[in-house]
């Protein structure tokens, strides 16, 4: 610039900035105007022109900004203006040549200022390139108009690679030091550590997998679900909201009652699922899933700001302020009353109920993730290091063990149950996934109930969720294919079964519930093999384990 030589330097960052100017969004949307600061080289505000009970002090009126001394600057093609949509000052000049010499013309002819930094980096020097070729001062040029105030990007983002766990913390679960303690295998999911598996010594991750999977069948099992979002919802109207934010109905659920539900975009399209429990009239926790109960919460906040507004009733999210440890396997009815003597001595299937142990709050609900009988027993988070001890001790007799993740997933897909999200895509209905029945009797308007009544859902050719039976493991994300190479869905989840001795698989299926029976061949992972379609329940399909 200005007639220095050329450098080349070697570096792992290239940090660019824009020059001092003054954050002047609100007062330019206000209708305040702009001049262009000669010695300072930025546009400050015209005093005059604030608009009534608007007054610009300090830095962003330009007081105290330095000075910056006027250069020429180069025209061609390796002069970068926007670095990041590599707009240089020879494309300003084309743009200006071909009568585009307005600001705001040199923008869309150019694209500089529209890259993810909007012209913080850009803008001003665009503008004192247009000046120099046009001939004309900054002032004359003038600037477009600027935006609403935005959020600056923290230098740790800049930093790339190297910054750790600085941009996007993973978040830990209250009892994250126990879960070590017992040589658990960490894995981040939906932004936790969680444990994946608890490997003894010696023991591969597969053989830990299959004795999990096997002592939860046999005996019983903890799980921790702490991580599972909990949204307190209450007021006279909370039944109503959560009737239309359920694709199934919720009117009629009564005090210690739990149901399951599927929640829908504007779309028709699943986009999670969860439990809900009644605690008492006009009290609801909903229980949404790890991954994506946060959008859940803000899209249910939207609703009740938007189309559901008239409703009285209040929502909080509750997550951190519980361990939720999962007892699961056919001793856990009994260890359950032991070690909460207080409890009724019937705890259905889908029930909730409020207790307490040694004057702590204790919440217990009878659902399962696993198709054996399971509790999911919450205590404040702070307490989780003392019911888990209490557990422990009263767990020995009943031989109680660790459940990680990997054989949970195992147990679901053993018995059928779907994971939104994995058995799931972008183009999944309540109706592909065998909800149809559910949705005739809802009563009442709900999100997503307009567009269900699209033709293109009601389509045979639809991909529905089906089991698939095969002889070895099938692929995740295999290809399913027809006899004359049709392509008819793919592989959600698969694995090896120990209960059942066999592989067990979920996939999206082109009218895959009139199929059952057809045999498909799947391809991926370098191999094609058959499988057959089935039914998705392959473990106690009748519930009996669950009645018991």
């Amino acid at each position: 610039v200005g007639g220095a030589a050329a450098m080349e330097l070697s570096c792992d960052t290239l940090c660019v900035a824009g020059g001092w100017n003054p954050r002047l969004q609100l007062f330019s949307q206000a209708g305040g105007k702009l001049r262009f600061d000669t010695a300072r080289r930025c546009f400050v505000p015209v005093s005059d022109s604030a608009p009534g009970g608007i007054v610009v002090v300090g830095r962003a009126a330009g007081e105290t900004l330095p000075t910056v001394a006027d250069v020429a600057i180069p025209i061609g093609r390796n002069v970068f203006v926007d670095l990041a949509y590599d707009v240089t000052t020879a494309d300003i000049d084309v743009a200006i040549r071909e009568g585009f010499d307005a600001p705001e013309l040199v923008k869309r002819f150019t694209t500089v200022g529209m890259a993810p930094d909007q012209g913080k980096t850009s803008n001003v020097n665009a503008v004192l390139t247009i000046a120099q070729i046009r001939r004309t001062s900054p002032g004359d040029v003038g600037a477009t108009t600027l935006r609403p105030p935005y959020e600056p990007v923290s230098v740790d983002a800049l930093a790339g690679s190297c910054r750790g766990e600085l941009a996007r913390p993973i978040r830990q679960l209250p009892l994250h030091d126990w879960h070590e303690a017992q040589g658990a295998d960490l894995e981040v999911y939906s932004g936790w550590w969680r444990s994946a598996v608890y490997r003894r010594a010696g023991e591969s991750e597969a053989a830990a997998i299959d004795r999990e999977v096997r002592h939860t069948r046999s005996r019983v099992s903890v799980f921790d679900a702490s991580s599972l979002t909990k949204i307190l919802v209450a007021g006279p109207d909370a039944a109503e909201f959560l009737h239309c934010v359920y694709a199934n109905g919720m009117r009629n659920l009564r005090s210690g009652q739990v149901r399951y539900g599927l929640m829908l975009n504007d779309e028709g399209i699943v986009k999670d699922d969860g439990v809900l429990a009644c605690l008492e009239p006009a009290r609801y926790l909903v229980s949404a899933s790890s991954a994506g109960g946060g959008a859940t919460y803000i899209n249910m906040d939207r609703l009740l700001q938007t189309e559901c507004s008239g409703l009285r009733l209040a929502m909080e999210l509750v997550t951190t302020q519980w361990c939720t440890l999962c007892l699961c396997g056919p001793r856990a009815s009994a260890m359950l009353h032991e070690l909460l003597p207080a409890l009724p001595e019937d705890v259905p299937h889908m029930t909730v109920h409020e207790t307490s142990l040694e004057a702590v709050r204790v919440l217990v609900m009878a659902v399962s993730f696993t198709g054996e009988r399971s509790f999911e027993v919450s205590v404040p988070a702070g307490r989780a290091q003392w019911m888990c001890e209490t557990m422990r001790r009263v767990g020995e007799r009943y031989e109680l063990a660790p459940l990680g993740l990997e054989a949970l997933d195992v147990l679901r897909l053993e018995k059928g149950y779907l994971e939104v999200g994995v058995d799931t895509d972008v183009d999944t209905s309540p109706l592909d996934v065998g909800w149809a029945h559910a949705l005739q009797q809802k009563r009442g308007d709900f999100i997503g109930k307009r567009s269900l009544s699209l033709p293109a859902f009601g389509d045979p050719r639809r991909k529905q969720l089906v089991g698939l039976g095969s002889t070895s493991v099938l692929p995740v994300g295999g290809v399913i294919v027809a006899a004359d190479g049709a392509m008819q869905g793919h592989v959600t989840s698969s694995a090896w079964s120990p209960t059942l001795a066999r592989p067990v698989a979920l996939g999206l299926v082109a009218d895959g519930r009139a199929r059952l029976g057809e045999s498909l061949a799947v391809t991926g992972e370098g191999r094609r093999v058959t499988a057959t379609v089935v039914d998705a329940r392959c473990f106690d399909p009748d519930n009996t384990r669950l009645r018991a």
